[in-house]
């Protein structure tokens, strides 16, 4: 539609639990647009390394078993806390003004 869309790129290194949005190719032009919602359901330390890779935590398993496993209210409350705050109507909202819907 012609119209510009100013969009601010968060870093994205080891210490910082924000995520980085890029600029997509504009709608119609040959590139695929998408976007990798990894992180979210499944946990694992390539995505979320401020909680788990700079702790030595590999994987969702390993995270649940040192918040006290999963009958463990902590553990629980981390896990759902993480599921309602790594991605939230905004980011989708974001997502959908960038096109990649």
């Amino acid at each position: 539609n012609g119209m510009e869309l100013s969009v601010e790129l968060e870093p994205c290194d080891a210490t910082s639990l924000r995520q980085q949005f890029l600029v997509p190719r504009p709608r119609g032009s040959s590139a695929f647009t998408g976007v990798n919602l990894g992180g979210w359901l499944i946990l694992e330390d390539w995505m979320w390394s401020a909680e788990m890779q700079l702790k030595g935590i590999h994987d969702e398993f390993t995270f649940v078993e040192r918040h006290g496993g999963p009958e463990d209210p902590r553990a629980q409350a981390k896990m759902r806390e993480h599921w309602d705050t790594f991605l939230s109507p905004e980011h989708l909202d974001r997502l959908l003004r960038l096109g990649v819907f």
